[in-house]
């Protein structure tokens, strides 16, 4: 099920009442969580796995993080397969993704993964580490999965953007969070608080106060091919556009008209052609993010979508962090060695 983030779960402005309400259901859905995490048997994968994921629902920047992470690992040896449960996609195959695949059956960041290395998708996580042991692997690293305890990880990391923070500090419907603050803590190992549009959110506070182990600062800067015109489209169906919009900007790029999807939203033929009408017409680039250019991956010849998929540039994204301490927590919390 696709969830629209709705904006109150962004601010906490809520009446006495209504906040007494809804912790009387964050204290209800807690104890459900807990109950049904109880009776779930955890899978003991053969190989370490590092999970990334975060406290609330929606995008937090785990994708590019794990690419980033995986591209670190294999430049220093260390074979990598990324398990993704195909988020969007309609198949419940578990299966290693291949050229032909398509985001409608597997989900957008599944086809991403795919490009650069192995990656295994499943609705189920368990069947994926099943189809895991046939390939000579070191790592696996999930992209989302912090939640589901049927697999056991040797290290979670748990990406905050600093825009974002944990919100209202309810759990759904009420709020973003999937699951208590409290809750989620014990089980974290290591924070990346995530800088995309230099804003802080006034929950960020609370989470340094309550936290007290290692933690990192991330900066993701959007990086753009200097060929690519002063005037452009875009287009985009990521969590939070804002931060596209605001990476293009930097870049000293004047938006003639951008096209909003819903996370996920599959762009369809009149989508497409919309899209590519403005473009000729303004005589103007068509700039996506990459997330986004994956759910046009083997669209049908000679259709739009097709046509657009060619036709788009890509806004590619840079990740500024700490890479010897990063490197050094992984290696205490994982037995791994780097070349």
């Amino acid at each position: 099920m696709k969830i629209t983030e709705p904006k109150f779960w962004w601010n906490n402005q809520n009446s006495s009442l209504i906040k007494f309400f809804i912790w009387k259901w964050n204290l209800f859905l807690s104890f459900i969580i807990f109950l049904k995490n109880f009776f779930i048997r955890q899978y003991l994968p053969s190989i370490p796995v590092i999970c990334i994921g975060n406290f609330v629902v929606g995008g937090q920047g785990k994708t590019p993080f794990v690419r980033f992470l995986r591209k670190k690992l294999e430049l220093n040896n260390v074979k990598t397969c990324v398990i993704s449960k195909g988020y969007g996609g309609s198949s419940r195959l578990a299966k290693v993704i291949d050229a032909e695949d398509s985001s409608g059956d597997f989900g957008d960041e599944a086809i991403l993964h795919s490009t650069d290395g192995l990656t295994i998708v499943s609705k189920d996580r368990k069947k994926s580490f099943e189809l895991l042991k046939q390939s000579k692997v070191d790592i696996a690293i999930l992209d989302d999965g912090f939640q589901n305890p049927s697999i056991k990880k040797d290290i979670n990391i748990i990406l905050i953007d600093l825009s974002k923070g944990y919100g209202n500090g309810s759990l759904i419907p009420f709020g973003p969070l999937r699951e208590s603050l409290s809750d989620g803590m014990k089980r974290t190992d290591l924070i990346i608080f995530i800088d995309s549009i230099s804003e802080e959110h006034s929950s960020i506070s609370t989470i340094k106060k309550l936290w007290n182990g290692p933690h990192l600062y991330a900066e993701y800067r959007t990086i753009l091919d200097q060929n690519i015109k002063s005037n452009v489209v875009l287009y985009s169906g990521i969590s939070n556009p804002k931060k596209f919009l605001y990476g293009v900007k930097k870049n000293n790029r004047n938006i003639i008209k951008s096209y909003v999807f819903h996370d996920h939203e599959k762009i369809d033929e009149q989508s497409a052609g919309i899209i590519l009408d403005i473009a000729k017409k303004e005589s103007v680039d068509i700039l996506t993010t990459e997330k986004d250019l994956a759910r046009l991956v083997n669209s049908p010849k000679g259709s739009k979508r097709e046509t657009l998929f060619l036709n788009s540039k890509v806004a590619k994204i840079d990740i500024i962090i700490d890479e010897e301490k990063l490197m050094n927590i992984l290696i205490k919390n994982i037995n791994i060695k780097l070349s």
